[in-house]
């Protein structure tokens, strides 16, 4: 037999080497790749600076190489969160819009969309309102419908197909400059977003979100 096989076989029956092996086990099944990678590199430092090329070396590498196992399952273990099946009824929900952004805005209508999609998509048994009271109003007046073409365009089908619903605080809509005439006619004007969204939660059980 080979004097490599020999050295082998002489370490593995080492109690040492038997304790470390076992010491593994604790640390595959606890799935935490990081606790694996740190006792790695000590084990590989340790196989690299020992002064004694013997069976402590070749012991080293042994532990190195089954680290190196358990980091490959920990890491192929911990790869995919799983995906519950879990079913949504119809939603009452009032969106608390108030953001500076394009993006933002358009964020808020995709989720919102999504929910009425994912929730059944019925009108009778939901309502998704999209209260905006902020920077955003911006977006909605019609002297920038051109320039916002594509998400006004996408905002309007969403409430003429019953959707989602879109109001705006008339107090807001002025501080920014706007009068009810200066925004897009599928939006709904009202008082004050504050009171209606106070309003969505008490009086008719409206979830809230942001």
């Amino acid at each position: 037999m080979p004097p490599l096989c020999l050295s082998l076989l002489e370490v593995s029956k080492q109690r040492e080497l038997v304790t470390h092996a076992a010491f593994l086990l604790p640390v595959i099944f606890y799935r935490n790749t990081s606790i694996v990678i740190f006792f790695f590199r000590i084990i590989l430092y340790n196989s690299l600076t020992n002064k004694n090329k013997s069976e402590n070396c070749v012991k080293y590498q042994l532990l190195a190489v089954l680290l190196g196992i358990a980091s490959a399952i920990t890491s192929n273990v911990c790869a995919a969160a799983g995906v519950s099946e879990t079913e949504y009824k119809p939603q009452k929900v009032v969106y608390d819009v108030n953001t500076e952004t394009i993006q933002g805005l358009d964020s808020i209508i995709s989720r919102a969309s999504y929910l009425s999609t994912i929730t059944g998509a019925d009108p009778f048994d939901q309502s998704i309102v999209l209260v905006s009271h902020g920077p955003e109003i911006a977006f909605f007046a019609t002297s920038n419908r051109d320039k916002y073409k594509d998400l006004m365009q996408r905002a309007q089908s969403l409430v003429d197909s019953e959707v989602i619903t879109i109001r705006m605080c008339k107090v807001a809509a002025e501080s920014f400059g706007y009068k009810p005439e200066d925004i897009n006619d599928f939006v709904e004007m009202i008082p004050m977003g504050d009171a209606e969204i106070i309003r969505l939660q008490n009086e008719e059980d409206h979830a809230y979100m942001r």
